[in-house]
């Protein structure tokens, strides 16, 4: 355990013994203020944190493999950081969806909900994206995408939006708006001819 006459540093640290001097603790003691720290000083505290240390911060949230890498500047790195502390407070929400699609850069993606929540009434196509009825499928939901991703672009989203997403909502498919089959969409199986980027339901 650390010594407990250090001022201000803690006192139930989990860094193995040898790692426990001055120079740790106080890196360990700052890293647990920004846990109590409130969002909005959190967030003015990213806008002029050093560029450097914007890893730091993607760490203590957990962004690496989960977004950073959609944020390819300084500017959408800070973006990231300070969503996903708003995103946090609204999790569970169709926001918190929304939220993490624009941060990724997708902000004009089309979010369907109640997918497959359709009767017999003639308003949609029998193409075998959709399904009739209830059986279910009332939780689940799709995105509609303004242009093509990869197939694993596709799931790295499915995995994101499985965290922030309402806990019995899931996400059906990832479809490609208006897809015209001219010739600028390559055949190369990364989206089907009608329009399915992904699909898992």
């Amino acid at each position: 355990m650390a010594n407990s006459h250090l001022n201000g540093l803690v006192t139930d640290s989990v860094l193995p013994s040898p790692l426990q001097n001055q120079r740790f603790l106080v890196l360990e003691s700052l890293l647990k203020r920004l846990d109590s720290l409130p969002p909005f000083a959190l967030i003015m505290l990213i806008d002029i944190t050093p560029k450097s240390a914007l890893t730091a911060f993607a760490d203590q949230f957990s962004l690496f493999g989960d977004g950073w890498e959609f944020a390819h500047s300084d500017d959408e790195q800070r973006e990231l950081i300070k969503g996903t502390i708003q995103i946090h407070r609204h999790k569970g929400t169709p926001w918190a969806i929304k939220r993490t699609l624009a941060l990724l850069g997708f902000g004009d993606c089309e979010l369907e909900e109640r997918f497959g929540y359709y009767t017999h009434d003639r308003t949609i196509s029998h193409d075998r994206t959709r399904h009739y009825g209830y059986g279910g499928h009332w939780t689940y939901y799709r995105l509609i995408m303004q242009k093509p991703i990869s197939k694993a672009d596709a799931e790295n989203i499915r995995a994101l939006l499985a965290d922030v997403a309402p806990l019995r909502c899931k996400l059906a498919s990832i479809h490609l708006k208006n897809l015209k089959h001219d010739r600028t969409i390559n055949h190369n199986g990364a989206v089907r001819y009608n329009g399915v980027i992904a699909q898992w339901h």
